[in-house]
């Protein structure tokens, strides 16, 4: 005879093997659905990996070219004015050679 717990009591039960057979079965159901659905997530996960890797699309293309762009006209705005500062200061310097004297009131 097979024992059953119920609740906190324990019962001798002839029955008790097909109950727990049955649990048995339905947790071994319940996992392997789990388990299948877990595969056939992972493997359209890695279709969708493969399809991203070998064809990126345009507009993600224009994006970057646009950036790369961005990118290249502001360093060539901070370039362009370094070059006015190194210019002011050079000419600057070559009044002051001149004995031209500027007067600076900024507070």
């Amino acid at each position: 005879m097979a024992i059953t717990p119920l609740g906190n009591s324990t019962f001798v039960s002839q029955n008790a093997a097909v109950a727990s057979t049955q649990v048995a079965n339905e947790r071994g159901k319940e996992s392997f659905a789990a388990l299948a659905n877990l595969a056939e997530f992972q493997g359209k996960e890695k279709s969708v990996e493969r399809i991203d890797k070998a064809a990126p699309a345009d507009e993600v293309q224009e994006e970057i070219k646009e950036k790369r762009e961005e990118e290249s006209s502001k360093r060539r705005r901070k370039d362009d004015k370094d070059e006015k500062q190194k210019r002011k200061i050079a000419q600057s310097s070559e009044d002051n050679e001149l004995g031209l004297h500027s007067l600076d009131i900024s507070i």
